[in-house]
């Protein structure tokens, strides 16, 4: 007897993925739990990862194809035979899911029987469901055996690939001795800063030099209205003038009194004349020699006068008191200046100039120390030579000399000030610039010197990958101390003759067979520490 004819719910993906079962089934029916499906949902994980994007596998491609492959075959298997098993039961049942497909595919065989005039048979109908299902199987299996191919056959071309050696640069370490050099941020400043100001009230009459330019001595730089010094200048030698002529009539007039005194003491002494007259002639006398010396006195004022009237109108006249490169005018022509109206423009000697630089008291005691002697102290800062590394990074042609230390160390900083003079021939240098200033405090001896781009920094500690007698990389946590231009002095973690990787260092791991290659050494930098 035929089941019933069953209809397919519209719920039939949502019951059958929750409950194993379709509408309509007893409950007692066997289940197709949806885990049975599970194998081939991991299997399209597997060939998406390991097999055709090998680009998102977190282990490289191909190295995980022949554990992974027997895993997914192994539970492929044993997923699909109960789930074959279960759908070939319920088949014959004629109930369930199933049942839909063999009613559809009954129903051509027996159309197909009575076209033929041949009665359907139970026996009939066994055997197509069996053939049915057999040909499925069989479709399903080879669709299985060449998905396992595919994903067996590059790896097994992964696991014959044989790793390529990495081509790196290499250097031998050797020692020698290096000069140490320390480094301090300086501020250039002219030799000599003179500020010119006016000495007297006046207006601008002319500007007579080129701002920034070179100046002599004595070099006009501005004029300021000098008639009305030249008009005090003349008045005053016209007084000087009247007390020369005052003077000249004075000393007329005590020789004069000088001849009378001569005359009457005589005729005094013979009576032929009274004494009243003789004293007379020596007391006009007195006077006169008095009257001589007040002229000579108001001489010597008016002669002050005429000078400081010269002055005033020198001062007219604002000339450089230095050679050097005269600044910006900070006044214009037409200003009206005074002793109070500030600096009018200022100029500075430029060669040699003069750089400060702070140097930290330990750095400073430890200097000293190494020359116990004051000639020993003053022969070691004459020989002392300073290196100038100017704002755009380029050394200074022209080595300095040390020019003094100043006399205390600044409370506030706990460093001193020391200032070095560099030869300026052209200028080059202005105050107000900044630059580094370097020196060789000591060298050292049989140290183990490597570029800077073969050293590693990870978490604060410092990283070099060594070169074996193999060719195979030993990566080494070493310790390093100065740095000197553009290599590290290694205190600790490295020995002579070893070969260390310049380039590539970052491919680098321990056991790694290279290919080494000789270091090609580029132009240094000028960067110290």
């Amino acid at each position: 007897m035929q089941p019933p004819p069953q209809t397919l719910p519209k719920t039939f993906i949502g019951r059958f993925l929750l409950s194993g079962r379709t509408a309509g089934e007893p409950e007692n029916a066997e289940k197709v739990y949806p885990w049975y499906f599970v194998p081939w949902i991991t299997g399209v994980v597997y060939f998406s990862t390991f097999k055709y994007q090998p680009g998102i596998a977190l282990l490289p491609a191909g190295a995980l194809s022949v554990p992974a492959t027997a895993v997914f075959v192994l539970v492929t298997l044993l997923g699909a035979v109960p789930v074959y098993a279960q759908v070939a039961r319920r088949s014959y049942a004629g109930q369930g899911s199933i049942a839909l497909l063999e009613k559809e595919f009954g129903r051509i065989i027996r159309t197909n029987n009575v076209r033929a005039n041949r009665p359907e048979t139970a026996g009939d109908h066994m055997s197509n469901v069996q053939k049915r299902y057999l040909l499925v199987g069989g479709v399903g299996g080879l669709i299985l055996l060449a998905l396992i191919l595919g994903a067996v056959r590059p790896s097994k071309q992964a696991m014959g690939a044989q790793p390529s050696t990495l081509d790196v640069e290499v250097v031998q370490i050797e020692k020698e001795d290096v000069p140490i050099y320390a480094d301090w941020i300086g501020t250039l400043d002219g030799l000599v800063n003179a500020d010119v100001r006016a000495q007297v009230t006046g207006y601008l009459l002319k500007q007579g030099y080129q701002e920034g330019a070179l100046v002599r001595q004595g070099q006009l730089l501005f004029q300021i209205d000098p008639r009305p010094f030249q008009a005090a200048l003349d008045q005053a030698q016209g007084q000087l003038a009247q007390a020369k002529a005052a003077l000249a009539n004075a000393e007329a007039v005590q020789h004069r009194t000088e001849l009378d005194v001569q005359r009457y003491k005589p005729l005094a002494e013979q009576q032929a004349a009274s004494q009243q007259d003789l004293d007379n002639a020596v007391q006009n006398n007195l006077a006169a020699i008095a009257t001589v010396e007040t002229a000579k006195a108001q001489i010597k004022t008016y002669e002050a006068a005429v000078e400081t009237a010269k002055i005033n109108l020198d001062f007219t006249r604002l000339v450089s008191p230095i050679d050097g490169v005269a600044g910006q005018a900070q006044l214009q022509v037409g200003a009206l200046v005074s002793p109070n109206s500030g600096v009018v423009t200022s100029v500075s000697t430029v060669d040699p100039i003069k750089v400060y630089f702070t140097v930290s008291e330990p750095q400073y005691l430890s200097w000293r120390r190494r020359f116990p002697t004051e000639e020993s102290r003053l022969q070691a800062d004459r020989e002392l030579r300073l290196q100038l590394i100017l704002a755009d990074g380029s050394t200074y042609p022209r080595e300095g000399k040390f020019y003094f230390a100043d006399r205390q160390v600044n409370e506030t900083t706990g460093a001193i000030r020391i200032a070095g003079l560099f030869p300026n021939p052209n200028n080059i240098l202005r105050p107000g610039g900044y630059a580094k200033v370097r020196a060789v405090i000591r060298t050292q001896p049989g140290a183990l010197l490597v570029p800077q781009r073969a050293v590693s920094e990870l978490q604060g500690g410092y990283q070099i990958a060594v070169v074996g007698a193999d060719n195979r990389v030993d990566v080494r946590t070493v310790t390093v101390g100065d740095r000197v231009d553009n290599r590290w002095i290694i205190a600790n973690g490295l020995s002579p003759g070893e070969r260390i990787v310049v380039e590539g260092v970052q491919r680098m791991r321990n056991g790694v067979r290279v290919n080494p290659k000789p270091f090609v050494v580029q132009n240094q930098g000028s960067a110290n520490r």
